[in-house]
């Protein structure tokens, strides 16, 4: 998502380790995102010669650059890792895999590989069907008592074929990023909650207006130009169940936070606390400026969750988060992790799982897969440290007479 010429309020709040008072204001982007409506009255075809489209990024020459200085680009690694928090990436075989990220990893890795995403019962006719997808001649089918059935059903194939021509159609037109936001990713979204045994727990939003407190903005040391509150455009939240809907009307109202569980007050989603983030691009646009988005968001999200934790905070306190970064038709997973070394704070985003591509039958079932999957860590993993860890945040803000 472009965040240039966007307005970053800055309510007066008092600074703490995890925070800063200062971010330079930006001017406001006037574009929308449309909400999402999926087209489902096309069907699936053979792709044409532009199939040959690179999906590798380009350097962005629009808006997103107007204001960058030679001081400081946001896509450079040094500048994020400078900060008083760094932020770095390291590649995912480092990353830390106890509280259950093995397990999650291991079963993304299968279902990217297109292993158990499609029925046993549908196999036969997905390969007569769609002959020029060759992923279907791999081991693509699972049981009525598999991991993935217990993640939710298997939608209509005109769905699939739907989604796969707006892909097509997306890719064919060199759409920008608001058309695939709103002819594919939002429609995927929207079919793997329709589809998710968890559609009660969990909800995917649209976020693109949300912005981060300019008290979470990670914070860069003097002489160095502060990060913009860069946004994303989706979130996968946790809805608010009787538990969660205690927890959060026990939060008081804080001055520059207000009342909500989050590193962003956007008032849709205040009272739904953020597990997974969603950023996107357009297929010729700059991945590396979206990697940068994300982490810099993910960044502020700890920021946040380091003020519920507390002062006695330690790296075990920290959930793992996954991120998903989608350019064009592909879909890449991210994980994120806090953690501290020799004293120093810093925020890791380790990469990448390429997941699939909405272009193909196979492609949309791995996506579809991988997001189910997801929605049960949310609404299961995530769930748990919030109730945990907001409780005591509310207990501890109680004591202390907040």
């Amino acid at each position: 998502m472009d965040t240039s010429q966007r307005d970053m309020s800055e309510p007066n709040v008092p600074e703490s380790p995890v925070r800063s008072s200062a971010s330079k204001p930006l001017a406001y982007d006037p574009e929308r995102t449309p909400v999402a409506n999926v087209r489902n009255n096309k069907r699936y075809a053979a792709m044409s010669a532009d199939d040959s489209i690179s999906t590798s990024s380009k350097k962005s020459r629009s808006s997103t650059s107007s204001y960058r200085s030679e001081s400081y680009s946001p896509g450079k690694p040094a500048v994020l890792q400078s900060l008083i928090t760094p932020i770095r990436t390291e590649k995912m075989a480092q990353i830390d895999q106890s509280k259950g990220v093995s397990n999650l990893l291991r079963r993304v890795r299968q279902y990217a590989a297109g292993i158990e995403t499609i029925p046993y019962s549908q196999v036969a006719n997905y390969r007569h069907r769609y002959q020029d997808d060759g992923d279907l001649i791999h081991e693509v089918g699972y049981n009525p008592d598999s991991e993935r059935s217990k993640l939710g059903s298997f939608p209509d194939v005109t769905v699939i074929e739907a989604l796969c021509s707006e892909s097509i159609d997306c890719r064919k037109y060199k759409e920008q990023e608001p058309a695939w936001n709103t002819q594919v990713h939002g429609p995927v979204l929207f079919l793997a909650k329709s589809i998710s045994a968890y559609t009660q727990d969990t909800s995917f939003c649209n976020i693109t207006r949300a912005k981060i407190m300019p008290q979470y903005i990670p914070r860069a040391p003097d002489g160095i130009a502060p990060l913009s509150g860069k946004m994303v455009d989706f979130a996968l939240t946790l809805n608010p169940d009787a538990k969660i809907t205690a927890m959060f009307n026990k939060l008081p109202f804080q001055p520059g936070i207000g009342k909500c569980f989050n590193h962003t007050n956007h008032a849709p989603i205040v009272s739904r606390p953020i597990a997974i983030s969603i950023e996107s691009k357009s297929e010729r646009g700059d991945s590396q400026y979206g990697i940068t988005q994300l982490q810099t968001w993910v960044a502020a999200h700890y920021n946040r969750l380091q003020d519920v934790i507390g002062p006695e905070v330690k790296v075990e306190d920290f959930p793992t988060l996954p991120l998903l970064l989608v350019q064009g038709p592909r879909w890449n997973l991210y994980m994120a992790q806090r953690r501290c070394i020799e004293g120093i704070w810093e925020t890791v985003v380790f990469e990448t799982i390429t997941i699939g591509e909405t272009i193909s039958p196979s492609g949309c079932c791995k996506v579809l897969a991988v997001l189910l999957l997801l929605m049960q860590w949310a609404a299961s993993d995530f769930r748990e440290w919030c109730l945990k860890y907001y409780a005591a945040y509310n207990d501890r803000l109680t004591s202390e007479g907040v």
